[in-house]
C-alpha cells in the first residue's frame, strides 16, 4: 500500500464513523423476511446521507475527521518507513517489528529478519 494521499486511500473502516447497525450478510440471507427490512433500512440510510457497506450502516465522517484520520495514517506510514530504513542497518527486534514487515510486504520491500535483543 502506497503512502495515503487522500481519504479515499484509507481502508474502508477508517473512512466511516460510528456504527449504527451491523449484520452478518451470511446470516441474513437465510431469512428473506429480515433481508427485505435490511434492504429498506439501507435505502433509507443512503437517503439520509449515512454510509452503507456490505455489513452495516455507519455515520458519515465530517471533512475534518477524515483529514485527521488521513494525517494519522500518513504519519504512521512515514514512521514505519523510517523504522524500516533504520532496521535495514540495525535489525534489532522492536515492538513494531511485525508492523514494519507488514509495511515492507505491502510496499514491495523485502522482509527484515529481526535479531532478538
Amino acid at each position: 500500500m502506497a503512502r495515503p494521499t487522500t481519504h479515499l486511500d484509507l481502508p474502508e473502516q477508517d473512512r466511516r464513523g460510528e456504527e449504527i447497525i451491523r449484520w452478518s450478510t451470511y446470516s441474513v440471507m437465510g431469512f428473506p423476511s429480515v433481508a427485505k427490512h435490511i434492504v429498506a433500512a439501507t435505502e433509507a440510510a443512503q437517503k439520509a446521507g449515512l454510509l452503507v457497506s456490505k455489513d452495516g450502516i455507519f455515520e458519515t465522517l465530517a471533512a475534518e475527521q477524515l483529514e485527521e484520520r488521513l494525517v494519522r495514517a500518513q504519519d504512521r506510514w512515514d514512521s514505519l518507513k523510517n523504522q524500516y530504513e533504520v532496521a535495514l542497518e540495525f535489525p534489532a527486534k522492536s515492538s513494531d517489528s511485525y508492523y514494519i514487515n507488514v509495511w515492507a510486504r505491502e510496499n514491495g520491500y523485502p522482509k527484515i529478519d529481526f535479531i532478538e535483543n
